[in-house]
């Protein structure tokens, strides 16, 4: 998988989220966990996967909403949607 700048992307790597489309949400999301999703832009997180045969990458995240009541949600990112930040960080790379 790629980024939006053509860098290689792989599993453990942390990429910004750069946009989503509200639209493709709806589809796929109830309207109250949009919100949640749509601010993922402009943060960063983990790849947790490599999606649609390398073509895209799954991030995922956690809201603790009160006290011991948390939301969990991700989505599904093309190349277009995200930018590499950091490399995972290996053995080598410490």
């Amino acid at each position: 998988m790629k980024d939006i700048d053509g860098n290689e992307i792989e599993v453990g790597d942390i990429v910004k989220v750069i946009n989503i489309d509200r639209d493709e949400l709806t589809k796929f999301l109830a309207e109250d966990e949009i919100d949640n999703h749509l601010k993922m832009v402009d943060n960063d997180f983990v790849v947790d996967e490599i999606v649609w045969d390398g073509e895209g990458a799954s991030v995922s995240f956690h809201i603790e909403e009160e006290p011991g009541y948390y939301i969990y949600g991700g989505l599904y990112l093309d190349s277009n949607q995200c930018r590499l930040v950091q490399k995972k960080k290996t053995a080598k790379t410490k």
